[in-house]
């Protein structure tokens, strides 16, 4: 077994382990290591996880679930039910696209607190509350913002090195 193999083996038992554990009551505590949900989750901070029933989760919650073999932070921009099946439809605060719906199979957790710079922030209060719901909003309004941008960042890259590539 090559090394890598060997380290997605070890970090799929990781994430079993966690899986694991969550549904037996237990609070995990993991950092941060993307940048996907900056600013709102930095990479260093230590986040707290807690198994929630997807039935209680809302439109705004930060949400750990399951891609591939690692475990992603994102917050849910809508929840559809549909015969007695739940999906998910989940973004990262700084990415311009949705991530693939999901289904209770891969969720693991809410994030319940957020430890960094000495302090701690709890999710469930009156006012992250609010504040996660509007940045779910403005989570899906900015999307055509960043397929427009991104077309024009590349049309400015272009220009900006065939000027500079054809110029004597």
């Amino acid at each position: 077994m090559s090394l890598t193999d060997k380290l997605k083996s070890d970090y799929t038992n990781i994430i079993l382990l966690t899986e694991e554990l969550l549904k037996e009551g237990f609070i995990i505590q993991i950092n941060v290591g993307g940048y996907s949900m900056f600013p709102y989750l930095r990479k260093g901070n230590t986040i707290f996880i807690k198994k929630e029933s997807i039935n209680t989760l809302k439109t705004g919650d930060v949400i750990v679930f399951r891609s591939v073999n690692k475990m992603i932070a994102h917050r849910i921009i809508s929840i559809r039910k549909k015969n007695s099946q739940v999906k998910i439809l989940t973004k990262g605060d700084s990415l311009g696209f949705f991530d693939k719906p999901m289904t209770e199979e891969r969720y693991i957790g809410k994030i319940i607190e957020i430890y960094r710079n000495d302090k701690t922030i709890l999710i469930d209060t009156p006012i992250h509350l609010l504040l996660n719901k509007l940045i779910a909003l403005i989570s899906v309004i900015s999307i055509p913002f960043f397929i427009t941008l991104i077309p024009l960042t590349f049309s400015f890259h272009f220009f900006k090195t065939h000027l500079i590539l054809n110029k004597k």
